[in-house]
């Protein structure tokens, strides 16, 4: 059984628990908020879990094994940094801090420390994120040629942190968890229509990534629009993904659209581009609509079993996030077996026996601290090129490549 604590009741927070008290394996064993109206609130909807002001008393609590984060952004490094250094494993509501580097110090931590570091990106574990990823790299898209996004809402403006940060945030985790790299350039614009409305940042932004391959992503956030919009389209060679968040069923659509262009002219045939061009014969195919059947599972509760998964795993010796330091060790391939010695060879001598190796660090959680860096760098891009008024950034390079997974 793990227990518990949850710091942060306000917007997120209720959600949070909510889904810790459903996860199997897990005890609400404590909530903490500095409004006293939603203590009032947390007692309310949590009879018998102790409610308090004080964080530092959680984080105190031998008797707890984890902490979650659902605060402001400007506090996740202080809080979290005080309960890695208590022992405890955390989960931060994203992104994980204000910055790259206070989010690498905390991966650092929690490597010493050997306690699992985790953000809850809730996309990333999605069941329609999860088939899109399949499919793609099932090779059912072909090569992707785009990504483009759509988040707006009537709101919800918030204090700490501006639209790319609040909304923009979601498809830089999802392109990171499909596509396992870093843009190689970042560039945004966008306005504060109503600056004295949220934290005096964008609530209007244009987001586009450049990837080595010619992969372009677009997102536009949006906390000014008339309704509530999250869509998602992937374009690649073979066939189309449209993903639509807001619709109750079939979320998920794989369209087997696509355009095709014929050389009538032999290769070696000469002529100018613009007679090229005019020997070409552009076909546009439609054909089928297919919406794959997916698991009815809210992404937030994935979220917290994933992160309950990973402290078990961790045990008293391992920890989950380990593997967010460095990139995982490449899997020996058939050819690289050695092959068994030539009947000429000597054999050779016994080899004396080994002590046993020490327990392996498990398999990190998806959304691990080292994903967490890699989407603030990119966030940390988009920011400086909005206040450049759109001028190309290059994100830093991350600090591990992102896993396969």
């Amino acid at each position: 059984m793990m227990r518990c604590g949850l710091v942060g009741y306000g917007y997120w927070g209720p959600n949070l628990a909510r889904n810790l008290r459903a996860a199997e394996g897990v005890e609400l064993a404590a909530v903490c908020d500095a409004d006293a109206a939603r203590r009032v609130a947390a007692t309310h909807e949590h009879p018998g879990t102790p409610v308090s002001s004080d964080a530092a008393r959680l984080i105190g609590d031998d008797t707890i094994d984890a902490l979650v984060i659902a605060t402001p952004v400007a506090t996740h490094f202080a809080l979290a940094q005080a309960a890695l250094a208590a022992g405890k494993h955390v989960l931060l509501e994203k992104p994980l801090a204000s910055s790259s580097r206070e989010a690498q110090q905390l991966v650092a931590q929690a490597a010493q420390a050997r306690r699992v570091l985790m953000v809850d990106h809730p996309f990333v574990f999605a069941p329609a994120v999860q088939r899109m990823k399949a499919l793609l790299h099932a090779g059912q898209l072909g090569r992707l040629h785009y990504y483009d996004s759509v988040r707006a809402n009537l709101g919800r403006f918030r204090a700490d942190v501006d639209v790319l940060w609040d909304l923009a945030v979601h498809d830089i985790s999802i392109l990171d968890h499909l596509l396992g790299e870093m843009p190689q350039e970042v560039s945004a614009v966008g306005t504060a229509c109503l600056p004295h409305a949220g934290n005096g940042g964008a609530d209007l932004a244009y987001l586009t990534l450049r990837y080595a391959g010619g992969l372009l992503a677009h997102v536009h956030a949006n906390w000014l629009a008339p309704v509530k919009i999250r869509r998602t389209i992937l374009g690649g060679s073979r066939s189309m993904l449209v993903f639509d968040d807001v619709e109750a069923s079939e979320k998920l659509k794989l369209y087997d659209h696509g355009v095709e262009v014929e050389n009538l002219l032999a290769p070696d045939a000469g002529g100018s581009a613009q007679q090229q061009q005019q020997q070409r014969r552009i076909g546009y195919r439609t054909g089928d609509v297919w919406a794959p059947h997916l698991p009815v599972v809210e992404p937030l509760a994935a979220v917290c079993r994933a992160f309950r998964d990973a402290v078990l795993a961790a045990g008293e010796h391992g920890v989950a996030s380990a593997a967010a330091v460095a990139p995982p060790a490449p899997a020996a391939s058939a050819a690289a077996k050695p092959s068994a010695a030539p009947a000429s060879q000597a054999p050779q001598a016994p080899r004396a026996p080994q002590a046993p190796r020490a327990p392996q660090a498990p398999q990190a959680p998806v959304s691990d601290g080292a994903c967490g860096v890699r989407v603030l760098r990119v966030l940390e891009a988009a920011s400086a090129s909005l206040a450049a008024r759109g001028a190309p950034m290059a994100p830093m390079a991350p600090m591990a490549p992102a896993p396969a997974r």
